[in-house]
């Protein structure tokens, strides 16, 4: 029923009247208008494809970036930590070394 209600005028009016030719530019049905306006929801459609290719790439880079950056973080907090005992390691010979200096003094 809506198909009818939106074109009645067709099933009216004969092909090659004046009538006809006046809707169709109207309602902007004429062949060459349909093709061209087809042609550029075509184009759109692919630049629509281009850009969501555009951010499926980059979304995959920066899962990529972002693996990457976990993983240099957490060698940087191992080498932190590797630091730090390497520190608490030294501050326990320096304490004992600062012992038995005192302990030598004493001696002699």
């Amino acid at each position: 029923m809506l198909s009818y209600c939106l074109f009645w005028p067709f099933s009216v009016y004969p092909h090659g009247s004046g009538a006809y030719t006046a809707l169709t530019k109207w309602w902007g049905f004429s062949r060459k208008g349909f093709a061209i306006v087809a042609n550029e929801i075509r184009k759109m459609a692919d630049k629509s494809k281009e850009a969501v290719d555009n951010i499926a790439k980059q979304l995959e880079n920066f899962a990529k970036l972002t693996k990457t950056i976990d993983h240099i973080s957490q060698n940087m907090k191992d080498d932190i930590n590797n630091t730090y005992e390497s520190i608490d390691e030294l501050r326990k010979s320096y304490e004992h070394v600062a012992r038995l200096a005192e302990e030598l003094s004493k001696i002699t």
